[in-house]
């Protein structure tokens, strides 16, 4: 897939070679869209459509990503320093399976 970021309004568009999939707008009295009564009454969502970054954590991330390409500078946190987060991770996971502590 492809992320596209614009400057002019925080979004991301993805593009892929997947079928699109749009899930539909959820029924006030069937959210889980069992009755075809319910489902008839809402419309899906557009197939190509914008989806706005709220102010999380995460879409913070995104425009300190954003400004590094934009300003060529490294980021704070580079794909080395998550490695080194991953294997910290993997570990945990494979002491809690073995039940033995794990050398880094």
């Amino acid at each position: 897939g492809i992320a596209t970021f614009s400057e002019g309004e925080p979004h991301i568009e993805v593009f892929n070679d997947d079928p699109p999939f749009d899930t539909p707008t959820v029924h006030p009295f069937d959210p889980m869209s069992m009755w075809s009564s319910t489902t008839r009454d809402v419309q899906p969502r557009a197939k190509n459509r914008w989806l706005p970054l709220n102010d999380t954590p995460e879409n913070s991330d995104i425009q300190a990503f954003i400004d590094c390409v934009d300003s060529g500078t490294v980021p704070q946190v580079t794909a080395r320093d998550a490695v080194h987060h991953i294997e910290v991770i993997m570990a945990g996971y494979e002491s809690a399976a073995s039940g033995e502590p794990v050398d880094l």
